[in-house]
């Protein structure tokens, strides 16, 4: 699968003041993520008790409003939703449309909410009913990017394109398939909840369907005692994953390695963007589980157990 895509942020996207509700072996897709629909992010604070720090909090929300998206570097979330769209109108005035009516799902999905009840029976409900009566945030963040088709003769975006924006090359033992691949944009659900990420799905489907389709959908999770515990994620090989990545509290850092800024010379609608890669990777876990831990461990660099380098003692410690 390959795409790539970058995050919007609309001239007119809602803002906070607005009401929200008012109108193979490997795949590989990359995506550029434009800023604009907001990042501030407010973290699960870490309990004294471990008892606390595993309750679930329903109602953390995650700020959709900033120069950056929500989603990129904001705390890990246990469940995810990757799904890639077609837009099916070919004006420019129903592409902005589009794109307001995403802005303003996001704003209401992430914030607290006391769910419609409909009162004519004959007629459908007014939303899908999976939540009760009570919309809870649950560190919801919703990423929006757009791909690289998005900018062909349809709108006349050109111009506009991302430097870097193309879609992926086939990479080494890649075994691309046609329906997992493109897009005109991407959008990304990440929640601390099964339901939480099927909720905001259903919902931003139901109310931009006149104007998008979807192309293809990948579910993907993080380790839930690790999410609870604020411990490095275990991978599905058993080794631990992201040790050595950035540290999210260093915006420095970020604004070189992450986010799009004047140092890049792209358009000046990319600012604060940055791009993206999905990649869908097949595990061939039963012949791993037949494979020598020293195998393993030298396949990773890295002690099973303890996440340490190779002849290291600590995780942390530097290779």
């Amino acid at each position: 699968m390959q795409k790539n895509t970058f995050r919007h942020q609309p001239d007119s996207a809602a803002t906070p003041e607005d009401n929200p509700a008012s109108p193979g072996r490997r795949h590989g897709m990359k995506m550029l993520l434009a800023g604009g629909l907001g990042i501030a992010s407010i973290g699960a604070s870490k309990s004294a008790s471990a008892a606390s720090s595993c309750t679930h909090n329903y109602n953390q929300a995650v700020n959709y409003w900033g120069s950056h998206q929500a989603g990129v570097i904001t705390p890990d979330t246990k469940e995810a939703i990757f799904v890639a769209f077609n837009v099916t109108t070919r004006e420019k005035a129903q592409l902005q449309r589009l794109l307001q009516l995403i802005s303003q799902r996001i704003a209401y999905l992430t914030r607290p909410q006391t769910l419609a009840v409909g009162k004519n029976d004959q007629l459908p409900p007014v939303e899908s009913g999976l939540l009760g009566h009570n919309l809870s945030p649950d560190s919801l963040t919703i990423t929006v990017a757009v791909g690289a088709s998005l900018f062909d003769q349809r709108f006349g975006l050109a111009k506009h394109k991302p430097k870097k924006l193309i879609p992926m090359p086939r990479f080494p033992n890649d075994r691309l398939e046609k329906d997992w691949c493109g897009g005109d944009l991407s959008i990304q659900f990440c929640a601390n909840s099964r339901e939480s990420v099927i909720y905001a799905l259903r919902d931003l489907i139901s109310h931009c369907n006149q104007f998008m389709v979807p192309v293809w959908k990948m579910d993907g999770f993080l380790p839930a005692r690790d999410i609870d515990h604020h411990s490095t994620a275990i991978n599905l090989f058993g080794f631990k994953d992201g040790t050595g990545n950035a540290p999210i509290t260093d915006s420095k850092l970020m604004d070189e390695l992450v986010w799009v800024t004047a140092n890049n010379h792209e358009p000046a609608w990319c600012l604060g963007g940055s791009y993206q890669a999905i990649r869908l990777i097949r595990f061939n876990l039963e012949f791993w589980d037949r494979t020598p831990l020293e195998d393993q461990e030298n396949d990773f660099g890295r002690y099973k157990t303890s996440g340490a380098p190779i002849g290291m003692q600590h995780e942390m410690d530097d290779p």
